[in-house]
């Protein structure tokens, strides 16, 4: 199993475990103000599921370039960024991008047409650490 599978296992765990089951979406500093989120955060840590994840993005990135989504992307610049983002700060992103996306899909799937498209454009105007070092790097 690749890194980011392996690590989006981790995440999925940790959501269907209630990491972000008050709604809304957290700041980071209400999310590890959770203890739960805080010791999730640890075990995921200490079993290097962070640094394998660091390094499954930057692969992802030579391998798909994102160019479907974005043109071209300096991945040497994409790289970088991910380095200089915090192991919190990876974990964050990574639970809130996995349970905005089990949101969406569960709207889709129970025909919630609106609470769907007001989610996409919640996601839209959101600029966390995958949009802003994206954005960053684009070529």
């Amino acid at each position: 199993m690749g890194r980011v599978k392996i690590f989006i296992a981790a995440v999925a765990m940790a959501v269907a475990q209630g990491a972000h089951a008050d709604g809304g979406i957290p700041t980071i500093e209400r999310f590890y103000a959770d203890e739960e989120n805080q010791s999730r955060f640890e075990v995921a840590q200490r079993m290097g599921h962070l640094r394998s994840a660091r390094i499954g993005f930057t692969e992802q990135c030579e391998e798909s370039n994102f160019d479907e989504f974005n043109g071209k992307l300096d991945c040497d610049c994409f790289t970088q960024e991910i380095e200089r983002a915090t192991d919190e700060e990876i974990y964050f992103e990574s639970v809130l991008a996995y349970q905005l996306f089990v949101q969406r899909v569960e709207a889709r799937r129970s025909g919630q047409d609106k609470h769907y498209k007001q989610l996409q454009r919640e996601l839209g105007q959101r600029k966390g650490l995958f949009e802003n070092s994206t954005q960053a790097c684009e070529g």
